[in-house]
């Protein structure tokens, strides 16, 4: 128990200790004042009514027995915070020797943490029509940053034809890769084609649907 003593000739007051701070802090108005509370710590039921806010909770070990309901969002390692995504069926067909968008296969996004990472994901057929040796090149750009090979400029997938195998030759690409912007800055994920020779036109999305997702990911 704790005694409350005031002035000479009024009545003293007894409360327990927990009641005893809560009206303190009440009298006083300092509802923000900080609580430390060290462990370890045993609690067969916990109810908590109304809101709670926390600026930082860590915890080592944490074991659920029964039941953890969450009705809110969590975050954890690999979460996917967010994702845009574009699709084409409209071939794309240029004789550039450098490289040219993709018009449809585009997305911006913004990361709501500079830490988190982005995932993008392109997929599609990469098609060249040459008689002679030539190949074709996608890559994906984020604000005309090339994301894939520079130093060869070979991006980030190809298609080729060789002498003796003429017509179209045509192949799926599958391209995941990551990035990392390091800003809450919006950012324009866009998809690239070239060829190798000006007289042999390289094609995206002759025969099938070209995809690009662009996601948030926590890490």
């Amino acid at each position: 128990m704790i005694i409350l003593r005031r002035a000479q000739g009024q009545t003293c007051v007894f409360l327990p200790h927990f009641l005893f701070m809560v009206s303190l802090m009440l009298a006083l108005g300092k509802s923000a004042m900080a609580l430390t509370v060290t462990g370890p710590i045993t609690a067969s039921a916990v109810s908590v009514q109304g809101s709670v806010t926390l600026s930082s909770v860590t915890i080592s070990s944490l074991t659920i027995n029964n039941l953890l309901e969450v009705t809110g969002k969590t975050q954890g390692i690999g979460s996917i915070i967010q994702m845009k995504f574009s699709s084409t069926t409209v071939t794309t067909s240029l004789s550039s020797t450098t490289y040219q968008p993709i018009t449809d296969l585009k997305c911006t996004i913004a990361m709501t943490n500079p830490n988190n990472y982005v995932r993008i994901s392109l997929t599609g057929d990469l098609g060249i029509s040459s008689a002679f040796f030539a190949s074709a090149y996608i890559t994906i750009k984020r604000d005309l940053v090339d994301l894939g090979n520079t130093v060869n400029d070979t991006g980030l997938s190809s298609s080729e034809t060789f002498a003796g195998f003429g017509g179209a030759w045509t192949t799926s690409s599958g391209i995941t890769i990551t990035d990392s912007p390091g800003d809450t800055s919006i950012h324009e994920y866009q998809a690239y084609i070239r060829t190798t020779d000006s007289s042999q036109p390289v094609a995206f999305a002759d025969y099938a649907v070209g995809y690009l997702l662009v996601e948030e990911i926590h890490l």
